[in-house]
């Protein structure tokens, strides 16, 4: 830890670490294929250039993704901010693809008494603001400004324009685009309630500043839960068709399994969309989207009722 560090927040959100479990299980594989290759090479065995490439391919695979879980991280000090994220905002800029490239990473150190905005935005009202100069950004930009000073910024590259960004903007009218998908939601609130504290100055953008009980550990923790509650909670319902037909054992198939698996998984998906989606119920957009949620959620879970319910009796 640095002299004077105050915080430091790390990547905890389910996405992080479902990268860092991959890359362990790429590690392990490549440890097993390792084996392998060293008995293949004792026995004489043609395929060890084979498996030599996959202990290769693995270690690598590997790496990129324990970088992606990793490498973002945001840190407050006692008088600057340090801010480790992606050099194209997204682990690669569009041009760029994993062969042979790692992820290239930068940090930004941005003093309290340098900041001029901050919050965090939709990738929409970036790209609202660059085209028609309107929007919520545009707007709270207008607010802080006593000039229509441009704002020099450029339109992150996103699948979904509901994608959170961070934004900095110091005094000088430089702005620091990061990323948000690495974090939680209550990491991110805790944040701009801890910056509140030492720029005094009022987040702007769609996420209201909270104060949280800052453990990695129990974050981690609970986007457990909630990777659990995605994946494996669908699968134990195999189990439980068991306790109501005694001959359908685990390893039983049906076409209606499948289904009803399946269907609960995407339920379970859908049903994470609309929270997210709930926390700004004043965007159109996050609303429709919100609504698309909720249609597909009772659609998937009432497939899965029915789906469970024909596995058991057939």
């Amino acid at each position: 830890m640095k002299k004077n560090e105050i915080l430091t927040i790390r990547p905890a959100n389910e996405i992080s670490i479902i990268f860092l479990l991959i890359s362990i299980v790429f590690f392990l594989s490549a440890i097993g294929v390792t084996v392998s290759m060293i008995r293949g090479l004792l026995s004489g065995n043609i395929v060890s250039l084979l498996l030599l490439l996959l202990v290769v391919f693995g270690i690598w695979m590997a790496l990129h993704f324990l970088i992606i879980a990793i490498t973002p991280k945001i840190r407050l000090f006692c008088d600057y901010i340090e801010i480790t994220h992606w050099k194209y905002y997204l682990p690669y800029d569009g041009r760029d693809h994993g062969l042979p490239k790692l992820p290239k990473s930068i940090v930004t150190t941005i003093r309290y008494d340098e900041f001029k905005m901050f919050g965090v935005f939709y990738a929409k009202d970036i790209k609202n603001y660059l085209r028609k100069k309107s929007g919520l950004l545009s707007n709270q930009w207008m607010t802080i400004m006593s000039t229509p000073l441009p704002l020099p910024i450029k339109q992150p590259k996103v699948i979904s324009e509901l994608r959170q960004v961070l934004l900095f903007i110091t005094s000088d009218v430089e702005s620091t685009v990061v990323d948000t998908s690495p974090y939680g939601q209550n990491q991110i609130e805790f944040l701009l309630f801890e910056l509140g504290k030492h720029t005094n100055i009022l987040s702007s953008g769609r996420v209201e500043p909270k104060s949280h009980v800052n453990c990695y550990i129990l974050d981690v923790l609970k986007s457990i839960v909630v990777i659990l509650f995605i994946t494996v909670l669908p699968i134990s319902t195999i189990w439980l068709e068991g306790v109501f037909n005694p001959s359908h054992t685990p390893s039983y198939e049906s076409i209606w399994r499948t289904v009803y698996v399946s269907s609960f998984f995407f339920a379970n998906l859908c049903l994470s969309g609309i929270i997210s989606t709930s926390r700004d119920s004043q965007d159109l957009e996050a609303r429709r989207f919100g609504m698309i949620f909720k249609i597909s959620t009772f659609t998937f879970y009432a497939v899965f009722v029915i789906s469970f319910i024909l596995s058991i009796i057939t």
